[in-house]
């Protein structure tokens, strides 16, 4: 329960064609696929993570996004309910 693992499946990705920001409470993922086309995941996450004690994994076939949780607890889902604040 301390962390919460978010996994994208996409093979072959150089690390150049990755951009990713992690907020408090927030996670946004950019994959430039190719010269024309951009794959964009934006999170509002249903709670706080630890910024600096996050990290990211770039394996052959994924992305693994490991998001150190403030407080270890289950959370609900991974992203906050629409109006939550």
């Amino acid at each position: 329960d301390s962390h919460v693992v978010v996994t994208i499946f996409c093979k072959g990705l150089k690390p150049e064609a990755v951009q990713h920001q992690v907020a408090q409470s927030s996670l946004s993922v950019t994959l430039k696929l190719d010269a024309d086309n951009d794959w964009i995941l934006d999170l509002h996450l249903a709670g706080e993570i630890v910024p600096a004690e996050s990290r990211l994994d770039l394996l052959s076939t994924k992305i693994e996004l490991w998001l150190k949780k403030r407080f270890s607890a289950r959370w609900p889902a991974l992203e906050a309910k629409p109006g939550a604040e």
